[in-house]
């Protein structure tokens, strides 16, 4: 009989244990599931916030860059018709100052329309007009477009397999305006008397691959990793950093509206190379 009463106890005992570290487990479990919740509300209301801050920050971006453009159409005009001489002859004092008047304004018309662009593509708000163009057009006017720029440092261009190459459905504007950043940058980067290479090739039978390529001084793999960041410079060769760090997100942000993707490769002292696809069909 001892023996049954001490069986029947140390039961009692181990179903009370168990019991406790049942109710045990259910606390701990409801007190997880308040703490998830309690993050899941702060979480989701961070997110609406952020959110919120996206919306006005993009808001800001427009307003504030479409009330610039105004007054500075305004000093553009007034510069340029001072420096034909329609308010009298300059000297070469005055005629320089204006000069640098206009070249400046004319900067931050570009930085202007840099910001409008970013934030469009940020607000998915961009609108392409794609039609049946053919890249070796296109390209022979952009490289018309930068020849004062090339001859100016005594780069060679050179462009390779470009007739061969199918039509492409894009927004031309806005694939110039792909090209043209990538070209300038190298055209930057690229000492006097160097070349630069413009291809393009099919691959994969779905897309047409192009490619801008350099022999200037490089780009390190730490700067590499951050080039398409927002308002990230790279200096050039001469230490010199121009723009407002926007032209190769935008080109990024373009050539994925248009289902193509674009990426770099460079080695430091030796060149780099940008190269972006874009889906066609045969």
């Amino acid at each position: 009989m001892a023996v049954i009463a001490v069986t029947a106890m140390t039961l009692a005992v181990g179903v009370s244990e168990r019991r406790r570290a049942e109710e045990a487990l259910d606390q701990l479990n409801h007190t997880l599931e308040r703490r998830i919740q309690d993050r899941t509300s702060t979480l989701q209301a961070t997110v609406e916030q952020l959110q919120e801050f996206d919306r006005l920050k993009s808001a800001f971006v427009s307003i504030v860059s479409h009330e610039l453009r105004t007054p500075l159409t305004s000093i553009k005009g007034f510069a340029e018709n001072l420096l034909q001489g329609l308010a009298g002859s300059l000297n070469e004092k005055q005629n320089y100052y204006l000069s640098r008047i206009q070249h400046n304004a004319d900067r931050l018309t570009r930085m202007l329309n840099e910001l409008l662009d970013l934030s469009k593509i940020e607000a998915g708000k961009m609108e392409l007009r794609p039609a049946w163009l053919s890249l070796q057009e296109l390209v022979a006017d952009l490289l018309e477009g930068f020849q004062p720029l090339t001859q100016g440092k005594s780069i060679i261009m050179e462009v390779f397999s470009m007739e061969s190459i199918p039509k492409v459905r894009a927004d031309r504007d806005k694939l110039y305006e792909v090209l043209a950043n990538l070209l300038d940058n190298a055209i930057k980067f690229t000492p006097s008397g160097e070349r630069i290479q413009i291809s393009a090739q099919v691959v994969d039978e779905q897309y047409v691959k192009v490619g801008v390529s350099d022999t200037g001084c490089g780009i390190s793999e730490e700067h590499l990793l951050k080039i398409f960041d927002k308002f990230y410079r790279v200096q050039s060769g001469s230490g010199h950093v121009a723009g407002a760090g926007l032209g190769l997100a935008i080109a990024k942000g373009l050539i994925e509206l248009h289902g193509g993707t674009l990426a770099a490769q460079s080695v430091p002292g030796k060149g780099t190379q940008f190269y972006f696809t874009l889906p066609y069909t045969t």
